[in-house]
């Protein structure tokens, strides 16, 4: 069943689009466990701007405190782990690049 079927059937407006392969199956995975329609799990993956996004949603017609927790959750979890990406990428730094000399004059 195509986005515009099943957004037509549930008089919802449809999303064109769908970009890469993953974010399509993350979408249609939300919609299919219930967590979100079809459309809210299009605007809330998509990447962008949260504004434009939510009100994208809601002048089609779409919850957009859904679509705004979505991104707020992405946002956080890329904010948060940035440390953790931080600290690998020294970590590989020391052990791989430098040779583990950690600064020692040669």
């Amino acid at each position: 069943m195509s986005c515009d079927s099943s957004c037509a059937s549930s008089g919802r407006a449809s999303g064109g689009d769908h970009g890469p392969r993953g974010r399509s199956v993350l979408r249609w995975g939300f919609a299919a466990w219930g967590l979100m329609e079809p459309g809210e799990s299009m605007f809330a993956l998509l990447p962008g701007g949260v504004g434009e996004m939510v009100a994208t949603a809601v002048s089609l017609g779409f919850d957009g405190a859904v679509v705004t927790g979505a991104h707020m959750v992405r946002l956080f979890t890329v904010v948060l782990s940035l440390p953790l990406i931080f600290w690998a990428a020294e970590a590989i730094h020391r052990r791989w690049i430098a040779g583990g000399r950690d600064g020692q004059a040669e």
